[in-house]
C-alpha cells in the first residue's frame, strides 16, 4: 500500500499557511505583547489606539518587508 502524499498544491497550502502563521505573530510578538486577537482587530480597522499605532505603523511594515527581502533571497537562490 502507498503512502498518501500531498503532492504540489498541498505543499504550497502548508507552505503559506506557515507564512501566514509566521507573519502574524511576528504583528503579536514584541516588546509590548499583542494578543492575536487584537493584532485581527486591529488590521480589519478596530483595536485601540496604542495598538492602532503599534502594530500599522511599527510592526506591520516591519514584518511586510521582511516578507519581501526573503521572498527576493528565495528567488535569487
Amino acid at each position: 500500500m502507498e503512502k498518501p502524499t500531498l503532492g504540489i498544491a498541498g505543499r504550497l497550502a502548508v507552505l503559506g499557511a506557515v507564512v501566514v502563521g509566521v507573519f502574524m505573530t511576528s504583528l503579536s510578538v514584541g516588546a509590548a505583547d499583542v494578543p492575536l486577537g487584537e493584532v485581527f482587530q486591529t488590521l480589519l480597522g478596530g483595536g485601540t489606539d496604542a495598538s492602532r499605532t503599534l502594530i500599522l505603523e511599527l510592526r506591520l511594515p516591519r514584518a511586510l518587508l521582511a516578507l519581501l527581502v526573503g521572498g527576493g533571497l528565495a528567488i535569487s537562490g
